[in-house]
């Protein structure tokens, strides 16, 4: 297949899907166009010189006509859903395994739904003894996602609460699960320095370094291999506006592990099993710095005033020397 320039852009899944029909990649596309608001049709020539249009919607289903010694291109064209090709497949597994890590459940695809060709969205329903909730995983444009509670965006339709599903609990780029690492930047207030120091085992400020606060303040209510992390740790602090401000960060074996344990311990603090966290940020939080095996912070002598996710590609902050002091 070889490159050409399109008014048109070309469906990205256009050229596996003429692979597969084909069984051959020795063909070139040298048109787009818009078959209707909603699909494209990617006119070409294979090697032996035959004409080709490809249709291809955007919620997957695909038209492939050759044209005939009479310049027109057949009426009875090879039709199919690109969900039934090895691509979808493919897809569907990675969908699955998108919202394993998103959610914590086990997953299988259970239905197809198109938004208007602007979006695919892909029911998922645990499986097995996990009985949960079930949801709809919306495949945008760029690598995109967004997730809902609910088996239908409509609330008619289903028994998810309407809040649920006119909001997603969780939404960007699935390249972020790609990346197996989390941090965050935090800022406490200490109230008290005497009852801070003693929750820190140690005699002064001075003393806090990234190792206490990781020993300290990071205990864990679960193991972290279950919960799908290691390397657990935090930065030297530092005194900003008054405040003591750390990053603290964990490298990622599981994010569905990191998701289904921090569940279950806000679960356990509040009771609520409908919570999902909206990043793996929030699942960190959830189960480190909120960790109910940790005693809470006003008896440790601080409050929390800040708390930031440090996105995958920003820079870490550097270790430093500066001593803390209030």
């Amino acid at each position: 297949m070889t490159e050409a320039n399109y008014k048109v852009k070309l469906d990205p899944r256009a050229a596996d899907l003429m692979t597969y029909l084909t069984g051959t990649n020795d063909f070139e596309f040298h048109d787009v166009q818009m078959y209707t608001w909603m699909a494209k049709a990617h006119f070409g020539v294979d090697a032996d010189g035959r004409d080709f249009r490809l249709t291809l919607a955007g919620h997957g289903v695909y038209e492939l006509a050759w044209k005939a010694w009479d310049g027109n291109y057949s009426d009875r064209p090879q039709e199919g859903h690109i969900e039934q090709t090895p691509a979808g497949k493919a897809a569907r597994d990675a969908a699955a395994e998108l919202g394993r890590k998103l959610t914590g459940h086990n997953l299988k695809v259970d239905g197809w739904t198109d938004f208007s060709g602007l979006a695919n969205g892909r029911v998922l329903k645990p499986t097995g003894d996990d009985d949960d909730h079930s949801f709809i995983l919306l495949e945008l444009n760029d690598k995109q996602f967004a997730i809902v509670l609910g088996d239908n965006p409509n609330p008619d339709l289903t028994d998810v609460p309407a809040e649920y599903e006119e909001q997603p609990f969780a939404q960007g780029r699935s390249s972020r699960y790609d990346i197996p690492r989390v941090a965050m930047s935090c800022s406490i207030n200490i109230l008290d320095k005497a009852a801070f120091c003693e929750a820190m085992d140690v005699k002064t400020l001075s003393e806090v370094d990234g190792s206490t606060l990781a020993s300290k303040m990071t205990v864990l209510s679960v193991d972290a291999k279950t919960a799908g992390l290691s390397e657990i740790e935090c930065s030297a602090p530092t005194v900003k506006k008054g405040f003591l401000a750390f990053e603290t960060r964990a490298h990622v074996e599981d994010f569905g592990a990191l998701v289904r344990e921090a569940r279950g311990c806000y679960a356990d603090c509040w009771g609520d099993d409908d919570w999902y966290p909206a990043s793996p940020e929030d699942a960190f939080y959830e189960i480190a710095l909120a960790s109910n095996a940790n005693p809470s912070p006003d008896v440790m002598g601080f409050e929390i005033v800040g708390m930031k996710p440090i996105e995958p590609d920003e820079v870490p902050m550097t270790e430093t020397a500066e001593e803390p002091s209030l």
